[in-house]
């Protein structure tokens, strides 16, 4: 008897220590190789691999500070789970590189005005308490951090149809774009240019300037002599290019197959003003869409109108609906591409519509951004009058569409200087040979890159935007040049992250309340009932069981 006893405690012993000994293997592979199976739909709670390679590649320890109020309301216990379980791949991937600390504000005074100097402030979310609507005051915002760089993400929640809310769908990209900034050392540089004799970059774009130099390097590139583009200009921003020189668009190509990026304003008519008011829009080509179109964009010739618009100042102290200053609100923009996706409001005067290029490249795709309502319609002509009250020969009500007026160019561009065309050369200049790109250093396509077009470039002046605040029509405009800037400038990878759109369930509407209230409760108690009654049958069968074996070992 006593050495059954020992028998049985030694292979008890035995199996402990083994079962101990294969949690702790078990443990340790699962720290060192993180493995999760994501069976959603949209693959909702797996990030992208670039994001992984991001956080793989992180050389110094980032902080990532989650503001989130404690006991949220039942309306945002999805967009917790959605969060929380994003933000644990994150941390997986970052190794111990990336480290998350969730931070529940209290409601003192103090704590706000602290808080909101960080960029961090509570937003009201819509809640149901015994089928009362209120509001509850949450905070939902994450700050990154690296020694002293910041960057804040506001706001992390967002409706996604008929008054539910769960995470903002470009949360991935958000995130790691800050990541991203934060880890990079210095500013990148974004270059100006314009030969627009009327536009003086330091005067008209003044405030958007000083907001760019927050976080960007910047750099007016002067094109008096055709001359090579400076590798470290991450963007070049081209504004109302006119007519240039051969050897001008050449390096402006070049620059391009190089891999450089470019956001375009481009504007085909002048304004023609006469003590302070407009008298007509006359017609002013520039050779500049050459390069667009050989890229696989057209602008087209005209000028857009549209009944959704902006009001316009029509006289002292007066403003009126003006359907030539187009206003694209969030159903226009697109909601794939991270520069469009989260903003409002747009408002562009006197715009031109974007098209596919007749002859475009099959490498490249074209991707509206921004496109107007089926109500509008487009002018043109050498001299057009923008006056809605006047009929215009050269417009149709039959053509009414919507139309592109901000488009991305994504691919291999061709360049416009195809193999077998000399090499431009500009007898004016003075520039030396040195200061050109090379011939033996010329490129006929480019690598992967991007670029951004606007018919448009009144729209980010200072001037404009303060006549919008006097009208009182807020807008996204800067935010539009903000947003576009990061998405071209901050590498490949991430502007290949999607936004997401979070799939949801809910019950059918149309079935009748009691079979929506049993499903409910099917679906809360089920699942415990069968463990409650497996358990049962599990311990019926093992008495029965030890019950068969004493009876065959007593011989009964």
């Amino acid at each position: 008897m006593a050495a059954r006893k020992f028998r049985h405690a030694s292979n008890f012993a035995v199996t402990t220590i083994a079962l101990f000994v294969i949690l702790v293997v078990v443990n340790l592979f699962a720290s060192r190789h993180f493995l999760r199976s994501d069976l959603t739909a949209n693959r909702e709670y797996t990030i992208s691999q670039t994001t992984r390679d991001l956080l793989a590649g992180l050389e110094n320890i980032i902080n990532v500070k989650v503001y989130l109020s404690k006991n949220l309301p039942a309306e945002l216990l999805t967009f917790e789970r959605q969060l929380r379980d994003l933000l644990a791949e994150y941390e997986t991937y970052g190794k111990g590189k990336l480290r998350i600390e969730y931070i529940a504000p209290d409601n003192t005074p103090g704590t706000q005005q602290e808080l909101m100097l960080q960029g961090v402030r509570a937003q009201a979310v819509a809640v149901y308490k015994k089928d009362t609507a209120t509001q509850a005051q949450v905070y939902d915002s994450i700050v990154v951090q690296f020694e002293n760089q910041r960057e804040v993400i506001p706001s992390l929640i967002d409706e996604v149809g008929r008054g539910r809310v769960g995470l903002i769908g470009d949360f991935e990209y958000l995130l790691t774009s800050k990541i991203f900034k934060c880890q990079r050392t210095g500013h990148a540089v974004i270059g100006w240019l314009t030969n627009a004799p009327k536009i003086d970059l330091n005067k008209d774009y003044k405030a958007l300037r000083d907001i760019v130099r927050r976080e960007w390097d910047v750099r007016d590139v002067r094109f008096d002599q055709a001359a090579r583009i400076a590798p470290d200009i991450a963007v070049l921003v081209v504004i109302a290019p006119q007519d240039m020189t051969d050897a001008q668009r050449f390096e402006v190509d070049q620059y391009a197959m190089r891999g450089g990026k470019l956001l375009a304003l481009v504007e085909t008519y002048e304004r023609d003003y006469r003590n302070d008011a407009l008298q007509g829009l006359i017609a002013r080509p520039t050779n500049f869409t050459r390069l667009l179109e050989a890229y696989g964009l057209k602008v087209n010739q005209d000028v857009v109108k549209d009944r959704l618009c902006a009001r316009a100042p029509v006289g002292r102290g007066v403003a009126a609906a003006y359907e030539y200053w187009v206003k694209i609100v969030s159903r226009g923009l697109s909601k794939e591409n991270p520069a469009v996706s989260r903003l409002s409001v747009l408002i562009l005067p006197w715009t031109q519509s974007l098209d596919k290029a007749a002859s475009a490249p099959t490498s490249v795709e074209m991707i509206p951004l921004a496109q107007t309502t089926a109500y509008s319609t487009v002018q043109w002509g050498e001299r057009i009058t923008p006056d809605p009250r006047m009929a215009n020969p050269q417009e149709s009500s039959k053509t009414a569409k919507p139309r592109t007026v901000i488009a991305a160019l994504t691919g291999a561009f061709p360049s416009a200087f195809p193999q077998g065309t000399p090499y431009p050369t500009d007898p004016a200049s003075t520039a030396s040979a040195g200061q050109r790109t090379p011939e033996n250093e010329r490129k006929y396509s480019s690598i992967e890159t991007r670029m951004v077009v606007v018919g448009d470039a009144l729209f980010l002046q200072d001037d404009f935007l303060r006549i919008t605040q006097f009208t009182f029509e807020p807008n996204n405009n800067l935010a539009f040049f903000m947003n576009t800037i990061e998405w071209l400038a901050l590498g490949k990878g991430l502007g290949q992250i999607r936004a997401r759109e979070w799939a949801s369930h809910p019950i059918n509407p149309k079935i009748p309340d009691w079979q929506r209230t049993t499903y409910k409760i099917a679906g809360t108690f089920a699942m415990p009932v069968v463990v409650v009654v497996a358990g049962v049958v599990y311990n019926m069968i093992r008495r029965r069981r030890r019950r068969a074996i004493a009876d065959r070992l007593l011989g009964t």
